[in-house]
């Protein structure tokens, strides 16, 4: 299993100087990769509920949170190794695939094809609004990217037409270096698993509880092997948080504890079929938002990325 790191994406900690500090660091250590999120505003009265914790108020990392493709071109620059993932784009907020593809091929080509391009129909209809796409026709328009996506960015000519775009015979450039850029799609819908199997090179889960990986890995399986794809060249990719602590926990949750104890708990992720596993600190209220600055929120990170780094 390869293990990554989340870069700081947004809330309190998300400055430039901590994204290429943490990036260069992961580098540094031997994380196999690094991972942004995908949010344009942070409503202050939103209309829809965080899905994960719904009871709950939406978490500080998607406050400011910076543009993905922007943010993992520069940490591009400053790296030369380190996969760039992203977990995952809300393909919907696109009028066209075409500007999608766009920016993806772009950044592959500069970062020497090391794209990963997590694909997610979203679900905030204040963003949605934002972006001035339809809430209502996003699993349509996700189906619709999902099949563009590979003749735009593979294609020496492209025709291909869609709601609201219309490219006829033309020359789309740059070409990635990948070929293909793998298509990690998330989602936890019988939808996703048809899109995984249809379109999907892996599957990436932002907030999956660790008991339901098996059942799910299972589930994607089986119509892999219904539909005649091999299932063991599909990657699962998982967002993990951890609570690291100085000593051992008697009474713990998953991910919870000291190195020892958090490293056993990555090790049952692996059993379980999870290929990729990045360490979030995102979502640590901690790092995100309860840390005096930014650099004492780094400070906390930093400590982690080294107790967890992959064994050398």
């Amino acid at each position: 299993m390869q293990i990554g790191l989340g870069l700081p994406s947004g809330g309190r900690w998300g400055t430039a100087e901590n994204i290429y500090a943490l990036a260069e660091l992961a580098e540094e250590l031997g994380y196999a990769s690094v991972w942004t999120f995908h949010h344009l505003l942070h409503p202050l009265h939103p209309l829809d509920p965080f899905p994960p914790r719904p009871d709950e108020p939406r978490p500080a990392a998607g406050r400011d949170a910076v543009d993905p493709f922007v943010a993992l071109a520069a940490v591009a620059a400053r790296t030369s190794r380190i996969r760039l993932g992203v977990g995952g784009i809300v393909a919907p907020y696109y009028a066209s695939p075409l500007m999608l593809a766009k920016q993806a091929a772009t950044l592959d080509m500069l970062s020497g094809g090391r794209l990963d391009l997590g694909l997610v129909a979203g679900w905030s209809r204040d963003e949605f609004a934002g972006a001035g796409t339809s809430h209502d026709e996003r699993a349509a328009r996700m189906d619709e990217i999902l099949a563009a996506l590979p003749t735009i960015l593979e294609s020496e000519v492209v025709s291909t037409k869609g709601r609201g775009f219309l490219i006829n015979e033309a020359i789309v450039g740059p070409r990635p270096v990948q070929s293909p850029i793998p298509l990690i799609i998330g989602g936890y819908s019988e939808a996703t698993v048809r899109r995984i199997v249809q379109f999907g090179h892996g599957y990436v889960a932002g907030h999956m509880a660790f008991d339901q990986w098996p059942r799910w890995i299972d589930r994607v399986s089986r119509r892999m092997e219904d539909a005649g794809r091999d299932p063991a060249t599909l990657r699962y990719v998982c967002r993990a948080t951890v609570d690291l602590r100085e000593t051992a926990l008697l009474e713990r949750r998953p991910l919870q504890g000291d190195p020892d104890q958090i490293r056993a708990d990555l090790a049952c992720y692996e059993e379980f079929g999870v290929t990729d596993l990045f360490i979030d600190l995102n979502f640590d209220p901690y790092v995100s938002e309860g840390a005096a600055s930014p650099k004492e929120a780094y400070r906390r990170a930093e400590h982690v990325a080294r107790a967890l780094a992959p064994v050398q």
